[in-house]
């Protein structure tokens, strides 16, 4: 037997909010598991109830979708934009959104939109490719990890280093000294980090460049907590390059 779908509703408008619960009420193959309004609230809310899927308004007023979105990138729910604009709505579709719906909300534009879904999509990582890039952000600021049942908020420019070889879990190597261990691969964060400061010495290393400190023709770097990572003899005179550009 199927699992409904886990919905969360961020919306800002008490109306919207209640037309989207009392619909979704009628419809056992979706389930409201909490609503919220506004930015801070909802990066509390979705990591806590791990939604399958998101119905998101655009504007708020402490902040914009992409202040919930980026955080939580690579993101594990899809998304449905609720928007009053028609230009919003076109900008989230080409960030990849699952679909859009205009306020007010009618019910067969609404009905059609859960439908979709309903149908095993792409991951939601990868259908929000883009929304760091949205309104001229090349990237977030900051990451929620997740490690367990704990949340970590941490700074980009924190990060040192990221190192796959602990046996399925991805470290995320701190300025401070912590380790974060998430249940992730390189490659969910190699697109979303931006290339300007992270990149890839070795298959199972995404590194800062601002942390490292030397540069070793024998086939490594040092970091500035003095961690040594391997580069791979085929990227040795590209990173070379890299570091010098």
């Amino acid at each position: 037997m199927r699992h409904p779908i886990r919905v969360v509703i961020v919306d800002d408008e008490p109306a919207i909010t209640h037309t989207l619960s009392t619909f979704l009420a009628g419809h056992p193959d979706f389930y409201v598991v909490a609503s919220c309004a506004t930015v801070q609230d909802a990066l509390i809310v979705i990591p806590a109830t791990e939604p399958d899927l998101l119905l998101l308004d655009i504007a708020f007023p402490d902040g914009t979708a992409w202040d919930i979105l980026r955080p939580l990138l690579p993101l594990s729910f899809r998304v449905i934009f609720i928007t009053a604009f028609h230009e919003h709505a076109i900008k989230a579709i080409k960030v990849g959104a699952l679909d859009y719906i205009l306020k007010p909300v009618d019910e067969l534009e609404l009905s059609a939109a859960l439908q979709k879904a309903q149908i095993d999509p792409p991951p939601a990582a990868q259908q929000i490719t883009m929304a760091t890039r949205h309104n001229g952000h090349t990237a977030p600021a900051q990451l929620l990890l997740r490690e367990n049942h704990i949340y970590h908020l941490v700074n980009v420019a924190d990060i040192m280093y990221l190192d796959a070889t602990s046996g399925g879990l991805l470290l995320f190597h701190l300025q401070d000294g912590r380790q974060i261990p998430v249940h992730k691969t390189i490659r969910d964060y190699e697109d979303l980090l931006p290339a300007a400061d992270f990149f890839r010495p070795h298959q199972s290393y995404l590194v800062n460049r601002r942390h490292v400190t030397q540069y070793h023709s024998a086939g490594h770097l040092i970091l500035k907590n003095t961690h040594r990572v391997p580069v791979s003899v085929r990227k040795q005179d590209h990173i070379r390059d890299y570091l010098n550009g």
